[in-house]
């Protein structure tokens, strides 16, 4: 497996880009995030695989309910830390999970009565949040209702109860890989790049035509220093049609490339990383870094 140090101004003459200047270069309905997160001291918890149980008395209008600690995702899952998470743009659809297909009438209309609220011109996000908190009371194994709840939390700022919900998603159907996504992003916006590698592989293990989760998967193994698996993942966003909504590629790519030494291949990248999206603080970066390689003697460029 190909490793390499970047980011080492002892190795090459590049730029470090930290790993959020990347993850901002990300898909154009990505808000911006912001920095300063804080990082819960408490050590992470293996949990079994022992299925969910929700109290079917619980106050259905909260939606901040609280989980009972019997609630498991997969063999060997790690309950993320403690993080503020800046509310990510809900996904208006999700694979189908086995677990959608068994859901009973009254949960699956609750369900669907969500999904209405959400796509209206107006999301209506607190009224779909209760709905979707009643299907999963009603049917504590509806994976697909699990993962909504948790996307419509990220929007209300309910961070740890969005964590808990797509975790209670993984309870219900490990093989449901929807869930995996927002949970690499919560540990690629604090730094913990292994967690964030491991959830986002599992995503494009289950569906390799996973957009959002290729992202996650490279900029996680970048950071890691894993090149293969990071132009791996770049190859497949770029297959898929993802490259004009995620930019960032471009400035890992050019980023291998530089500390490689191959300057004329990096410069390439960068200017492609240009032209996507010209106006933007890493662009404006990479143009000096360019500049610089000129003075250098490392790149001729055009006139």
């Amino acid at each position: 497996m190909q490793k390499t140090t970047l980011n080492d101004p002892k190795r090459t003459p590049g730029i470090a880009f930290p790993a959020m200047v990347i993850l901002l270069l990300g898909s154009a309905s990505m808000p911006a995030q912001t920095g300063g997160r804080r990082v819960s001291s408490s050590n992470t918890s293996v949990l079994t695989s022992e299925p969910c149980k929700l109290d079917p008395t619980v106050a259905l209008t909260d939606a901040s309910v609280s989980l009972p600690s019997d609630c498991s995702p997969p063999d060997s899952l790690q309950r993320p830390p403690n993080l503020e998470h800046a509310p990510r743009t809900l996904h208006q659809g999700d694979l189908v999970s086995f677990t959608t297909l068994a859901a009973p009438k009254n949960a699956e209309r609750a369900y669907e009565k969500a999904r209405r609220n959400l796509t209206r011109k107006k999301p209506r996000v607190s009224t779909a949040a209760r709905e979707l908190t009643t299907a999963v009371a009603l049917y504590p194994q509806f994976a697909a209702a699990w993962y909504l709840l948790g996307e419509t939390r990220l929007a209300l700022r309910q961070n740890e109860a969005a964590r808990e919900a797509f975790l209670r998603a993984l309870g219900a159907d490990p093989k449901y890989p929807s869930a995996y996504a927002p949970l690499a992003l919560m540990e690629l916006e604090v730094g913990r790049f292994r967690e964030a590698a491991e959830f986002a592989g599992w995503a494009v293990s289950l569906n390799p035509d996973l957009i959002e989760a290729h992202y996650y998967r490279a900029v996680a193994n970048y950071n890691l220093g894993d090149t293969a698996i990071t132009e791996e993942s770049i190859r497949a966003i770029v297959e898929l049609g993802g490259e004009r909504s995620y930019p960032g590629i471009h400035l890992m790519r050019g980023q291998i490339f530089a500390a490689k030494g191959d300057f004329r291949s990096a410069e390439v990248e960068y200017r492609r990383l240009v032209q996507l999206q010209p106006s933007s603080r890493a662009a404006h970066t990479v143009l000096q870094q360019l500049d610089d390689w000129e003075t250098q003697g490392l790149i001729t460029m055009p006139r």
